[in-house]
């Protein structure tokens, strides 16, 4: 699964885009990936948060990884 999120500037810095993909992240089992571009450290905290690691980083582009869950 490819993990994408974004939320409105009115609501950003409350933890919504946290809770959210940390709810998906959780009910799923699969392998799940997010592309983060390189600078936005909050995306890139909340992928790790949801248990993803950095897998490389290329072109600009920071790829997070989680592999299955048992």
């Amino acid at each position: 699964w490819e993990l994408s999120w974004t939320v409105s500037p009115l609501a950003r810095g409350r933890g919504v885009a946290k809770k959210m993909v940390v709810e998906i992240a959780s009910d799923l089992k699969d392998p799940i990936r997010a592309e983060v571009k390189v600078g936005n450290r909050g995306s890139a905290k909340i992928a790790r948060y949801a248990g993803m690691h950095l897998e490389r980083k290329a072109d600009g582009i920071l790829y997070f990884q989680r592999d299955k869950l048992d």
